[in-house]
C-alpha cells in the first residue's frame, strides 16, 4: 500500500469498495486514468467522491516537450534582447523583428495547446 508524506495528518485509507463493472466500463475507466497520469483505483476514488480529475495528458512525448521547451526559451532569449535595446535607446526600431518574435510565440503557445 502507498504511504503518504512524512508528517501527514488526515484520513488514511483503510476502506474499501467493491464494484463491478463489464469489461469495456473497466477499459475505458483504465484509459481515462492513463490519460491523468494517475492509477485506476484513484481516478475511480476521485470520480465517487467529486474530485477534481486531472485533465488527460494526450501525446506526451518528452522528446517533442523538451524541442517545444527550448524553442520557447530561444524565443524568450530573443523577446528579451529586443526589449533591451527598447529600453536603453528609449525607442522601438525593430518592429519586423518584434513582429516575428510574436508570431513565433503565437505558434508556440498554440502547440502548447494542442498537447
Amino acid at each position: 500500500m502507498a504511504r503518504h508524506r512524512a508528517g501527514y495528518s488526515g484520513e488514511l485509507l483503510s476502506e474499501k469498495l467493491t464494484v463491478k463493472l463489464t469489461e469495456s466500463e473497466r477499459d475505458e475507466a483504465a484509459k481515462k486514468a492513463a490519460g491523468a497520469g494517475i492509477p485506476l483505483s484513484t481516478y475511480a476514488r476521485m470520480r465517487l467522491t467529486g474530485g477534481q480529475v486531472p485533465k488527460a495528458v494526450i501525446g506526451r512525448d518528452p522528446r517533442a516537450l523538451r524541442e517545444l521547451a527550448n524553442e520557447i526559451a530561444r524565443v524568450g532569449n530573443n523577446l528579451n534582447q529586443l526589449a533591451k535595446i527598447a529600453n536603453q535607446t528609449g525607442r522601438i526600431e525593430q518592429g519586423k523583428s518584434l513582429e516575428a518574435v510574436r508570431d513565433k510565440v503565437a505558434d508556440a503557445l498554440s502547440r502548447v495547446i494542442e498537447l
